[in-house]
């Protein structure tokens, strides 16, 4: 989960005619452009780039092709697809929902009918520590607390996620500021969820790869930027969705643990945990002070030292090296809700 570096992949799902059969061709959700519908029995089946969970119908598995460069360690994701599979996955989605493709990975169809007005939207921010990756069925801990939402208020559940592979803080920052869908989705969300800071880190492997600096002088500098940059995507967060908005972030466990060869050998146990730990601090305290939450993914996946190992718990794969796994990503879902609905369960 902190970030990877590994090779290409692009996969697809359904076959075409599959997803021809299956899918509906559907009018354009202004409002995210990035959505799609899924009846309630297929909760447990779909992923979270844009879906609704609730009693409404609308078209299952649909563009399904997936694009993805893996490092040797998570959060700096990237999409690196050739152009003509790029081009093929792009195609066989679009004959097949009759949707439109949608840059960094986004997976776009829209629903028959704008969900109801009484739909709780939940948009999801950040980089592939917010996109699913780890998870075998592409739901990810923001699709997994949707449907746990969706449990408890009984309202249908729309998301939005807006996170992409490879995404840094100070990109995040400048979409929250400028970017017209983000800008709109965060309007209109009644919960915002927030995963990010392994991409930003990637400069600092660079460099102490190649011997420019040592140790935790690699990734100080960084840190400290994340924190500006997070900080004030944070205040914009909260100034568009409102006061009665939800904010929920998690923090990064520590991947090293465990990791074995997965894992880069210039990266030391020490500097491993003192990422995890700083960007935590920096995550947890940003959200509260503008009046959101987070939950200490070190702590539920490393124990209180941040060092134990959550592979062997089940938490945290190595294919691909290194997220949490189904089971992690549904712990966090579960830790996430236990934060609360304020309002949404009122």
């Amino acid at each position: 989960m902190t970030r990877m570096r590994v090779a290409v992949r692009c996969t697809m799902a359904l076959a075409a005619s599959t997803m021809i059969a299956g899918c509906q061709t559907h009018g354009a959700d202004q409002a995210s452009g990035d959505t799609a519908v899924l009846t309630l029995a297929t909760i447990d089946d779909v992923n979270n780039n844009g879906q609704s969970y609730g009693p409404q119908g609308g078209c299952n598995d649909c563009a399904s092709g997936w694009s993805r460069a893996h490092l040797a360690r998570g959060g700096a994701m990237r999409n690196l697809c050739g152009l003509s599979l790029g081009v093929v996955c792009l195609l066989i989605a679009l004959v097949g929902c009759g949707g439109s493709g949608n840059l960094g990975g986004q997976n776009s169809a829209a629903p028959a009918s704008s969900p109801s007005a009484q739909a709780v939207r939940i948009v999801a921010l950040g980089d592939s520590d917010a996109t699913g990756t780890g998870d075998a069925t592409g739901q990810g801990w923001a699709g997994r607390y949707a449907a746990l939402v969706h449990k408890a208020t009984g309202s249908p559940v729309h998301v939005t996620n807006l996170a992409v592979d490879g995404k840094t803080s100070d990109v995040l920052l400048t979409e929250v500021r400028s970017d017209p869908a983000t800008r709109q989705a965060l309007r209109g969300a009644q919960v915002v969820l927030l995963g990010i800071g392994g991409a930003d880190l990637n400069r600092g492997d660079e460099d102490l790869q190649a011997g420019r600096c040592t140790g935790r002088a690699c990734y100080t500098p960084l840190l400290r930027q994340f924190g500006r940059n997070f900080g004030a995507t944070v205040a914009t967060v909260r100034q568009l969705a409102g006061r009665s908005a939800l904010i929920r972030a998690i923090s990064l466990p520590n991947g090293y643990p465990g990791a074995g060869n997965a894992f880069p050998p210039f990266v030391t146990p020490g500097v491993s945990l003192y990422q995890a730990v700083t960007e935590r601090t920096i995550v947890c305290g940003t959200v509260r002070r503008y009046r959101g939450d987070c939950i200490d993914v070190v702590r539920a996946f490393n124990g209180s030292s941040g060092t134990g190992d959550a592979y062997q718990a089940g938490l945290m794969t190595k294919d691909p090296c290194c997220y949490p796994s189904a089971k992690g990503q549904q712990l966090m879902a579960q830790l996430l809700y236990r934060l609360g609905l304020g309002p949404l369960q009122s």
